[in-house]
């Protein structure tokens, strides 16, 4: 979970503090005091801790993707080119183009590709009998631009006929970093599971964050350009609302977090940080 949405739920939570600071109140009170009145204010005791272990439970299942995620039924295996998801016994061909595009992306990360993917196939359930699965990958190219790349691609299983459909992969590059005139630029795509359309299944949301550098013209004939930064940003979210076996780009959702209903955010699959926060690390001076 990104810092801001993290600070955000924590603002909304009892913090330990109140809690023994609750428990420290009713104690001073229950000193010296007849059983009876012992008794009532040990039931408020309860009621208090009560009320705030449910306050507690969605933001715990906000914080943790809460058992929704199951990375040991499928894996996806690689050979000579192909992919296929295996379910212990039952290999299910994965069409090649729906990993890696037809054609390189136009941009500053285009090399490497980032077609490099981890065996690991994150699944959780869509709605009855549809399950979607996260595969992901990411490559690391020798040199001194430190160049990196990945791709992150959603399918959807029919759980009755076992048939796969590309059901979100169209996003291009969704972590990258590339060093250039000493400074890193850094970019990484965070997902998050909600059902935002309260329609009982759920969507894609993304959110994306950036580390850029900006290039300083030199001011007279005997200065060189210069480059300032990492500057952070980070871009409003967008969600992918699943209909017809697949998630489609909704507009008038930009930027918009479930408010009522539960949300997870989605576990890295191969690295232990994204790009974003690895330069964040290194620099430890983000604008």
């Amino acid at each position: 979970m990104s810092q801001e949405i993290a600070s955000a739920t924590r603002s909304r939570q009892p913090t330990a503090d109140s809690l023994t600071a609750a428990r420290g109140t009713c104690a001073t009170k229950d000193r010296g005091a007849p059983r009876a009145e012992r008794f009532v204010v040990a039931l408020k005791t309860r009621a208090v801790l009560a009320a705030a272990v449910l306050a507690l439970a969605p933001f715990a299942a906000n914080a943790q993707n809460g058992g929704l995620v199951d990375s040991n039924r499928f894996e996806l295996v690689s050979s000579n080119g192909s992919f296929s998801l295996r379910a212990r016994a039952l290999m299910m061909p994965v069409p090649t183009e729906w990993l890696i595009p037809p054609s390189t992306d136009n941009d500053a990360f285009s090399d490497p590709s980032g077609v490099q993917y981890d065996k690991q196939v994150d699944s959780f359930a869509i709605a009855p009998g549809k399950t979607g699965l996260h595969v992901s990958s990411f490559e690391i190219s020798e040199g001194s631009l430190q160049l990196a790349a990945g791709r992150d691609v959603f399918l959807v299983l029919d759980e009755a006929t076992h048939k796969l459909r590309p059901g979100l992969i169209g996003l291009g590059v969704t972590k990258s970093r590339v060093r250039a005139m000493g400074c890193f630029e850094a970019a990484a795509a965070k997902f998050f599971l909600a059902d935002l359309n309260h329609d009982r299944a759920l969507d894609i949301g993304v959110m994306r964050e950036k580390l850029d550098c900006r290039e300083v013209p030199a001011k007279d004939v005997d200065d060189i350009d210069r480059v300032e930064g990492p500057y952070y940003n980070v871009e409003p979210i967008r969600w992918y609302v699943f209909h017809d076996d697949a998630w489609s780009y909704d507009a008038t959702l930009d930027g918009r977090f479930p408010t009522r209903t539960p949300y997870w955010e989605l576990p890295l699959i191969s690295i232990i940080k994204t790009p974003v926060e690895f330069v964040m690390g290194l620099s430890r001076q983000p604008r």
